[in-house]
C-alpha cells in the first residue's frame, strides 16, 4: 500500500507464560516462556510473529520487546534483526509498560510513524485474511491519523475467557467501528449476550499513529508515560538507569489500565474468520497439542502497511 511502508511492528514478547508453565516445555521437561516455545518442533510462537510482520513491514522496522530475564532463549530467535530494535525490559511491569518503552524508542527514531501492535502468542491459521485486516486498520488510520484501531475478532463460540469489545454500531467486517465498552472475561451468559449484540474478541492487536498512541499513555498513566519517555530520550541509557526506573515504576496492564480507560478514543475493525485464537490459557492451548492446523496457503506474498 503506498506510503505505508514507514510502518513499524512492535511484538510483545517479553511475558512469562504463566498460565500455560505447566504445557510449554522443552523435551528435557524444563519450562519455555510460551513465546519462545514451539508447537510443530521448528518455529516458536515468537518466529511466527516474526513472519506475521515481514508480511506487512520491512524486518528493519520490526521492533521485539523482551525480558532481560529470557535472553538465553531470545539472543538466537532475534539473530537476524537489528541489535537497536530488540528492546530489552529488566523486569516485568506490565503489557503497558510493555508497549511504551519500544513505542518512545520508534518515536525518537521515526516520530511521524505509524505503529502496528502484534502479541506473539497468536496461533493463526489463515494469515493473509488478518494481513488484509491489519491494513484496513492501517488505512482508516492514514486517513483519519487520530484514530487508533483495534482488531476484534468474531467470537466462534463461547469465548468466555477472553476480554471482548462491544461496538457502539454496526460491526461489518472490515470496516472501523466506534467502541462503546470493554468486558472483560464475562460469565457465560454474558458472552452470549455480547456476542448476540455483535460484541467482538480483543487481540490486542492494533494500529495507531505513534503521537495518537502515546497521547493515550500520557492522559491515563502519566506517571508510567513520564518514567518511560525520560528513560528512552537518553540514548545510549545504560541497563542499570533503565532497571532503576523500572524498579520504582508503577505495573500497569494496557487494555486495563488504558485502552478500558479510553473507549471514546478508539475504533475497532470486525476481522473475518482467520483461525486465530489466544494460546494464553490451558484451555485454549491444549486442543492444539497434538499439532497446529494446518494454515492456509494464501495467494500474496507479502502485503506492506
Amino acid at each position: 500500500m503506498k506510503g505505508m511502508e514507514r510502518s513499524w511492528a512492535i511484538l510483545l514478547a517479553a511475558g512469562e507464560g504463566e498460565r500455560v508453565r505447566s504445557l510449554t516445555h522443552d523435551g528435557r521437561g524444563r519450562h519455555v516462556p510460551k513465546q519462545f516455545w514451539s508447537l510443530d518442533g521448528r518455529n516458536s510462537f515468537l518466529r511466527l510473529a516474526i513472519r506475521r510482520a515481514e508480511a506487512m513491514v520491512p524486518r528493519h522496522r520490526i521492533v521485539p520487546v523482551v525480558a532481560a530475564q529470557h535472553r538465553h532463549w531470545w539472543r538466537a530467535e532475534l539473530h537476524d534483526l537489528p541489535t537497536d530494535n530488540v528492546i530489552v525490559q529488566p523486569m516485568n511491569k506490565g503489557t503497558a509498560a510493555g508497549i511504551l518503552l519500544p513505542l518512545a524508542h520508534i518515536l525518537r527514531r521515526d516520530p511521524s510513524t505509524r505503529v502496528v501492535i502484534l502479541p506473539t502468542d497468536h496461533l493463526v491459521r489463515d494469515e493473509d485474511v488478518l494481513a488484509r485486516s491489519i491494513v484496513a486498520a492501517a488505512g482508516a488510520v492514514l486517513a483519519d491519523p487520530r484514530r487508533i484501531v483495534l482488531l476484534g475478532m468474531v467470537p466462534q463460540e463461547s469465548n468466555q475467557d477472553y476480554g471482548w469489545i462491544l461496538p457502539a454500531d454496526g460491526a461489518d467486517e472490515l470496516q472501523p467501528r466506534r467502541v462503546k465498552s470493554f468486558v472483560e472475561k464475562p460469565d457465560e451468559a454474558t458472552a452470549r449476550l455480547l456476542a448476540r449484540q455483535g460484541g467482538l474478541l480483543n487481540s490486542l492487536i492494533l494500529v495507531a499513529s505513534g503521537g495518537s498512541l502515546l497521547r493515550l499513555f500520557q492522559l491515563t498513566i502519566p506517571s508510567l508515560a513520564g518514567r518511560l519517555l525520560y528513560g528512552a530520550s537518553q540514548s545510549p541509557m545504560h541497563p542499570k538507569t533503565l532497571e532503576k526506573l523500572y524498579r520504582t515504576a508503577p505495573k500497569c496492564d494496557f487494555s486495563r489500565d488504558v485502552l478500558e480507560a479510553s473507549s471514546a478514543w478508539l475504533s475497532v475493525i470486525p476481522v473475518p474468520d482467520c483461525g486465530w485464537t489466544d494460546i494464553g490459557t490451558p484451555t485454549r492451548l491444549r486442543p492444539f497439542l497434538g499439532g497446529p492446523p494446518a494454515p492456509d496457503q494464501g495467494t500474496s506474498d507479502s502485503v506492506r502497511v
